[in-house]
Protein backbone atom coordinates (compact mmCIF):
# COMPACT_ATOMS: atom_id res chain seq x y z
CA UNK A 1 0.00 0.00 0.00
CA UNK A 2 1.45 3.22 -0.56
CA UNK A 3 0.52 6.78 0.10
CA UNK A 4 2.62 9.39 2.72
CA UNK A 5 1.50 8.09 5.90
CA UNK A 6 1.95 10.39 8.91
CA UNK A 7 3.21 8.59 12.11
CA UNK A 8 2.03 8.46 15.78
CA UNK A 9 3.12 10.93 18.24
CA UNK A 10 2.62 10.76 22.16
CA UNK A 11 -0.18 13.38 23.05
CA UNK A 12 -0.65 12.46 27.13
CA UNK A 13 1.15 10.56 29.71
CA UNK A 14 -1.69 10.36 32.36
CA UNK A 15 0.54 8.03 34.28
CA UNK A 16 3.86 7.21 34.53
CA UNK A 17 4.85 3.17 35.27
CA UNK A 18 4.91 1.75 38.90
CA UNK A 19 8.68 1.06 38.87
CA UNK A 20 8.57 -2.70 40.87
CA UNK A 21 9.21 -2.72 44.09
CA UNK A 22 11.45 -5.73 44.29
CA UNK A 23 13.11 -4.15 40.82
CA UNK A 24 14.17 -1.06 42.39
CA UNK A 25 15.08 -2.97 45.99
CA UNK A 26 17.44 -5.32 43.73
CA UNK A 27 18.95 -1.95 41.96
CA UNK A 28 17.72 -3.76 38.79
CA UNK A 29 17.10 -1.12 35.36
CA UNK A 30 15.40 -2.10 32.25
CA UNK A 31 13.69 -1.69 28.88
CA UNK A 32 10.56 -3.19 28.12
CA UNK A 33 9.86 -3.11 24.34
CA UNK A 34 5.76 -2.98 23.38
CA UNK A 35 4.20 -3.56 20.23
CA UNK A 36 0.30 -1.59 19.89
CA UNK A 37 -2.09 -0.54 17.56
CA UNK A 38 -2.81 3.12 18.22
CA UNK A 39 -6.95 3.06 16.78
CA UNK A 40 -8.11 5.93 15.20
CA UNK A 41 -9.08 7.49 18.69
CA UNK A 42 -5.59 7.90 19.76
CA UNK A 43 -6.22 5.05 21.98
CA UNK A 44 -3.40 2.02 22.44
CA UNK A 45 -4.86 -1.26 21.72
CA UNK A 46 -3.75 -4.55 21.79
CA UNK A 47 -0.38 -3.88 23.81
CA UNK A 48 2.03 -6.50 24.08
CA UNK A 49 5.76 -7.31 25.02
CA UNK A 50 7.52 -7.21 21.97
CA UNK A 51 10.02 -9.73 23.24
CA UNK A 52 8.43 -11.77 26.48
CA UNK A 53 11.28 -11.95 29.05
CA UNK A 54 13.56 -8.76 27.68
CA UNK A 55 12.42 -7.50 31.28
CA UNK A 56 11.78 -8.79 34.41
CA UNK A 57 8.00 -9.63 34.75
CA UNK A 58 7.71 -7.00 37.03
CA UNK A 59 7.89 -4.75 34.70
CA UNK A 60 4.24 -5.40 33.18
CA UNK A 61 3.04 -2.19 35.13
CA UNK A 62 4.52 -0.51 31.33
CA UNK A 63 1.59 -2.15 29.79
CA UNK A 64 -0.98 -0.89 31.86
CA UNK A 65 0.40 2.72 31.93
CA UNK A 66 0.61 2.75 28.10
CA UNK A 67 -3.12 1.68 27.60
CA UNK A 68 -4.10 5.29 29.41
CA UNK A 69 -1.87 6.96 26.94
CA UNK A 70 -3.49 8.75 24.30
CA UNK A 71 -1.55 9.45 21.02
CA UNK A 72 -1.82 11.69 17.63
CA UNK A 73 -3.97 9.87 15.48
CA UNK A 74 -1.96 8.10 12.47
CA UNK A 75 -3.09 9.19 9.03
CA UNK A 76 -2.76 7.90 5.71
CA UNK A 77 -3.16 10.28 2.42
CA UNK A 78 -4.61 12.38 5.75
CA UNK A 79 -6.87 9.72 6.73
CA UNK A 80 -7.05 8.42 9.90
CA UNK A 81 -5.76 4.92 10.67
CA UNK A 82 -4.98 2.45 12.77
CA UNK A 83 -1.25 2.30 12.99
CA UNK A 84 0.95 -1.14 14.72
CA UNK A 85 3.79 0.32 16.16
CA UNK A 86 6.69 0.03 18.82
CA UNK A 87 6.95 1.74 22.15
CA UNK A 88 9.83 1.60 24.46
CA UNK A 89 9.07 2.32 28.62
CA UNK A 90 12.75 2.91 30.44
CA UNK A 91 12.83 2.17 34.23
CA UNK A 92 15.94 3.67 35.58
CA UNK A 93 16.60 4.55 38.97
CA UNK A 94 18.33 7.94 38.60
CA UNK A 95 16.58 11.09 38.56
CA UNK A 96 15.02 11.70 35.59
CA UNK A 97 15.47 8.64 33.85
CA UNK A 98 12.21 6.88 33.40
CA UNK A 99 10.01 5.30 35.76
Amino acid sequence: MGGHVTPVKLLQQTRRPVYPEAARAEGREGNVALRAVIGIDGAALNVQQVIAGTADTGFAAAEAAVKQWRYELGRLNAQPVEIVTTLEVSFRLTAGGGA
